[in-house]
């Protein structure tokens, strides 16, 4: 928890991506790779577990990146989808909510009746979306799947200090080692902020 200007405690929040190795995650509204299993599987079961079953886990998404997925996957099930847009006064057919920043959906989040219902925030895109909440007080983790190999994509993950965040041994939930699919090796890395 984090306090802002008006001295209320904000809620921390983790990204979640996959990148490629030079960094790329989009490329014409779509993934740069062909789809990789294990990463979806481990990005759904990330955003939806919660420990308090009474309680569900809010995702933060740009207008493009929500634009970008499956119209049937328009809310992600099981999750509050709130979108970031800057234009958008309504949220978008099947989202829960809009916000014109990260910070004020965090703020939103932070407060009632959210900080009983919202058990974690994850924030899944796109590139301007990320790096504010990496530049913010209130994130704390980055989950990042890391591609070894590049892509040709048009949109990318922020550059981000690693002094501020370290590479942490991953947590259980975190699937270990080198993976490989559909002739793609990638990893499970987990940033944590320092001090």
């Amino acid at each position: 928890m984090d306090e802002n200007l008006s001295g209320k405690t904000l809620r921390r929040v983790s990204c979640v991506a996959a990148i490629a190795s030079n960094l790329g995650i989009g490329n014409n509204g779509k993934l740069p790779w062909p789809s990789l299993r294990t990463d979806l599987e481990f990005l759904q079961r990330i955003t939806t577990e919660v420990r308090d079953k009474g309680k569900w886990n809010a995702v933060l998404l740009g207008r493009k990146t929500w634009e970008s997925l499956d119209p049937t996957q328009q809310p992600l099930p099981g999750r509050l989808n709130v979108v970031i847009s800057k234009t958008l006064k309504c949220p978008p057919c099947g989202a829960h909510h809009v916000c014109d920043s990260v910070s004020s959906a965090v703020q939103m989040l932070s407060n009632s009746p959210f900080n009983d219902t919202v058990e974690e925030i994850f924030v899944l895109g796109g590139t301007e979306v990320y790096r504010e909440a990496i530049e913010s007080t209130y994130c704390y983790r980055i989950y990042l799947t890391e591609i070894h190999k590049e892509f040709e994509s048009d949109t990318f993950f922020p550059t981000f200090n690693k002094n501020t965040y370290r590479l942490v041994s991953s947590p259980r939930e975190v699937p270990q080692g080198d993976i490989e699919e559909n002739q793609i090796q990638y990893r499970f890395c987990v940033y944590e902020k320092q001090g």
